[in-house]
């Protein structure tokens, strides 16, 4: 333990250390000088044999480093003063990699929210573990979607659950007297829908069970986003919305 902590100031205290260093050197080659001079030899060439009799200077700092510090930050301290130095010197290479860095970082949360919503988080609804979705269907050719005449069949005899609705994807025309008909991805409900989830529009009525029939007038509920982004969050929107859309499948 003491070993490491002292080398761990040698480590803080580089700057001292590296000085404390160079003076002992300085010593070493100033008294092997004195032993040349005093042997004969002029001071040009003292100071050259002490150089020759005390070996490489940068060699020895090396080895000084390796046994008073800690290798592996003194490695990590000389990658990042290399890679500043390549920062500086090159700004365009640096500019593509703080460019692929941000979209690398960008996919990866994408990624990260995607799986946490999905895997971890769950679905925003009371109980949503209980939650049992069912798909079917008599063939391939006809994807997996289970006709309406089955999901009633299912409504009226299931017993072990506390609500069935049934759902659809599409897309809905959407428009009104004041803004231009857009298209929206959108979702055919049974009017069982939001009250098994336990949630009820902010603004007007929920479906009804006069909705789920044939031939029924088309009932449209937006949601919250594009109430606030395409209506400004208006409650005077109620009744001023046609949506259009091809028939429900059944």
């Amino acid at each position: 333990m003491p070993t490491f902590i002292s080398r761990l100031l040698d480590l803080v205290l580089r700057r001292q250390r590296e000085e404390r260093l160079s003076e002992e050197i300085q010593a070493h080659l100033d008294m092997l000088t004195d032993e040349h001079v005093a042997k004969g030899l002029s001071p040009a060439d003292a100071r050259l044999a002490a150089r020759k009799s005390f070996g490489g200077v940068d060699q020895t700092k090396v080895r000084y480093r390796e046994q008073r510090g800690l290798p592996l930050v003194d490695g990590l301290i000389q990658d990042a003063r290399y890679s500043l130095r390549v920062i500086v010197r090159d700004r365009w290479f640096t500019a593509a990699i703080v460019v692929a860095l941000a979209l690398g970082i960008a996919s990866s949360s994408t990624i990260v929210s995607l799986l946490y919503g999905m895997s971890f988080r769950g679905l925003p609804f009371d109980e949503a573990d209980a939650l049992v979705g069912v798909t079917g269907g008599p063939n391939r050719t006809q994807g997996r979607r289970v006709p309406f005449g089955v999901f009633e069949t299912w409504q009226s005899s299931a017993t072990g659950f506390a609500s069935l609705s049934a759902e659809v994807d599409t897309v809905i025309n959407l428009g009104d007297d004041e803004n231009a008909t857009d298209r929206f991805p959108g979702t055919y409900l049974s009017h069982t829908a939001f009250g098994g989830l336990r949630i009820r529009p902010t603004l007007g009525r929920d479906f009804r069970p006069e909705d789920d029939l044939a031939g029924a007038a088309p009932v449209a509920i937006i949601g919250y986003r594009v109430w606030t982004d395409r209506y400004g969050s208006d409650p005077a929107i109620l009744g001023r919305l046609d949506a259009r859309t091809a028939s429900p499948p059944r």
